[in-house]
């Protein structure tokens, strides 16, 4: 049986969901606020298949008439894909096991789950009407052994594991009556009915009954739900199921919706686990738990593929602009070296070319940006960069030895010891004064313009900025706006990361995390004149880099600082925004809590220490104190205000 044989049972897939809710919500249907049978009955008496049930506490109405359904002989799910050594899981089966009842004479396990706390009055209910005779037992009910178990599964909580579905390995079909009811619930409940079907492909593809032929590798997920509130029907019929359909089945039309859950084969199956770019592959349980926009990450594998493959087939072109620009002769060679040992960052695939030239060999990069990166911004991004680097081209030296390399390599087996951290807090905060030297009249950074000059008249550019940018958030500063007052920059950074909020599909996990960050937000607007400095707030403004990291800086064995990349996130800032990279401990923002702030706190302060004895040694033009400014932003704690505005997450205040 396969899931062609369940097609002519089913109405055409639902292709918008606002529509259907629209049409749903607009017809007189029985399955409108249906409500309890009886909700003062301590116990409530209903025929099922010719017998009596009786059920201990409340029961739906939309219950009796779903397990009538799924008993009768006719049910198109037995006759086209259920058989007697099938297994079923129910989700938020509640006290009641008509559902139970109903369909497990029919297949060979059925597994009842809920939390834990109703195990004991659905445990009751199942014994009280296992054990009462039979009044008229109807025919074709099938040969399965009718197994029931319950088992305690909270959809936010557990996993769907193949323990789940013992002594079966997986599930044949997901059952649910009336789960849906409010925003909290949808999310959680969509995941969980993926991750029951997910255990079907999984284990069949493992074991002796691989998916072979159409539709074989299936799980169906039918949902018998109450037409409650409009909204949260709304957000659950338009929760997008991988790979699957939403359609109603002919014989319920508008009371009962089945889901066409996962639908895969070994021609054209979902795996397990996906590839993301720069990462191990991830499944969709952890995917849904994250609040990136995963989705956007799928199609940089094959983006990145294409771009190697289409400049691969440029080589010579690439090897002839090298030519043109090192004004090479006939006699020197110049080859673009083998894709595998290629380098890529976030924005940009290197090319490594090798030039032999004079008797001596050298590498250089051709960098290349990657426009799957860059939507919208590509121009913007590259003009930046020509505007921050001195001598700036597509070429550019490869930095690359035994004796030089990225601070990232060492960072963890080196951070303890004191003279390299000296060595580089020093590379780093001379880095730091020299840019912030020089003032500047507004908030932005640099562009390159067509008559050759360099200017700082493009929009404030961070590189968190352009990342979110890329993975949907809508654009709230134009590119040729700059600032000249902090309390407007501040105010247009607030509103973009709203609108990143509004726009990402993972923003937030449940009702209460996506409160939490609306008040977080309101929090930042009301607290925001407290960290910015009065006297500073139209400048002058000053230069930094927007994208410290370890990967980005260059270092011989002794830390000392040799060479820096990614220069084109340079920008003027309100000098609030100077700080001490928060990697120097090794930890990510959100883990300098409790030790490891006391640990980063003794750090920070040797690198300050480090800084205000640069400081004193260079001339600075303006009347800024950069050391002080950054030591009252951490006693006031502002540098985790500022934070919040490059790195999500660091909301949570240090106390």
């Amino acid at each position: 049986m396969a899931l062609q044989d369940l097609l002519p049972y089913l109405e055409d897939e639902i292709q918008d969901a606002d529509q259907e809710t629209f049409l749903l919500y607009s017809s007189p249907l029985p399955s409108q606020n249906l409500g309890f049978i009886d909700p003062k009955a301590q116990s409530v008496e209903v025929v099922l298949a010719g017998r009596d049930v009786t059920i201990y506490q409340m029961l739906w109405k939309v219950s009796p008439p779903f397990a009538e359904w799924l008993s009768s002989p006719g049910n198109p799910l037995f006759r086209a894909m259920l058989t007697p050594s099938s297994a079923v899981l129910e989700l938020g089966c509640g006290i009641s096991p008509l559902n139970a009842l109903a369909a497990a004479p029919r297949v060979a396990h059925y597994v009842l789950s809920d939390q834990s706390y109703v195990r004991k009055l659905v445990s009751r209910n199942l014994v009280e009407n296992q054990s009462q005779p039979c009044a008229r037992q109807r025919t074709g009910t099938g040969t399965g052994t009718g197994s029931i178990a319950f088992r305690a599964l909270d959809w936010e909580q557990d996993e769907v594991t193949p323990g789940l579905a013992a002594p079966a390995r997986w599930f044949d079909a997901v059952i649910a009556t009336d789960c849906v009811y409010n925003y909290a619930l949808v999310d959680p409940f969509v995941r969980t009915c993926v991750d029951a079907c997910l255990l079907s492909v999984r284990e069949r593809r493992v074991g002796d009954g691989a998916c072979a032929g159409d539709g074989a590798c299936v799980c169906v997920c039918v949902i018998a739900q109450q037409l409650r509130d409009h909204d949260v029907f709304r957000a659950w019929l338009g929760r997008p199921f991988p790979n699957s359909r939403v359609r109603f089945i002919h014989t319920l039309r508008y009371a009962w919706i089945l889901l066409n859950g996962i639908n895969w084969t070994d021609s054209s199956a979902m795996p397990d686990r996906l590839t993301i770019l720069g990462r191990s592959p991830i499944t969709y349980s952890s995917a849904v738990r994250k609040n990136s926009n995963i989705l956007n990450e799928l199609d940089y594998v094959p983006a990145i593929k294409k771009q190697y493959t289409d400049l691969w087939a440029q080589r010579e072109s690439i090897e002839a602009l090298v030519r043109h620009h090192l004004r090479l002769k006939n006699e020197d060679a110049c080859t673009v070296l083998d894709p595998r040992v290629w380098i890529q960052g976030a924005f940009n695939v290197c090319v490594l070319v090798e030039v032999a030239s004079g008797g001596s060999t050298t590498k250089l990069i051709f960098r290349c940006p990657k426009p799957h990166r860059l939507v919208g911004i590509m121009d913007e991004k590259l003009s930046s960069e020509v505007g921050a680097i001195r001598t700036p081209y597509m070429l550019l030296e490869h930095i690359g030895s035994d004796k030089v390399q990225m601070l990232s390599k060492t960072l963890a087996k080196h951070r303890a010891d004191p003279e390299r951290r000296q060595n580089l807090f020093r590379g780093l905060t001379r880095i730091m004064l020299s840019l912030a030297r020089i003032p500047q009249a507004r908030i932005g950074s640099f562009q390159f313009h067509n008559d050759g000059t360099v200017a700082l008249t493009n929009r404030y550019l961070s590189c968190s900025l352009a990342i979110l940018e890329n993975d949907g958030a809508p654009r709230s500063i134009q590119r040729d706006h700059l600032h000249s007052c902090t309390d407007s920059f501040v105010s247009d950074l607030l509103t973009f990361h709203d609108g990143r909020f509004l726009t990402q599909p993972n923003a937030a996990f449940s009702e209460n995390d996506c409160r939490g960050q609306m008040a977080v937000k309101s929090l930042l607007r009301a607290i925001s004149h407290r960290y910015i400095k009065r006297e500073h707030r139209n400048g002058p403004y000053l230069l930094k880099l927007t994208d410290v990291n370890p990967s980005n800086i260059f270092v011989d064995h002794d830390w000392n600082v040799q060479g820096l990349i990614d220069l084109e996130w340079i920008c003027a800032t309100p000098a609030e925004m100077l700080e001490v990279p928060y990697w120097l401990t090794g930890c990510s923002i959100d883990e300098i809590l409790g030790k490891e702030y006391v640990t980063y706190d003794q750090v920070r302060q040797e690198f300050m220490s480090i800084l205000e004895k640069e400081e004193r040694e260079m001339t600075m033009e303006h009347g800024i104190s950069v050391s002080r400014t950054m030591g009252e932003m951490w006693d006031s704690k502002g540098v985790w205000f500022w934070y919040c505005f490059n790195i999500s997450g660091c909301h949570e205040l240090p106390p």
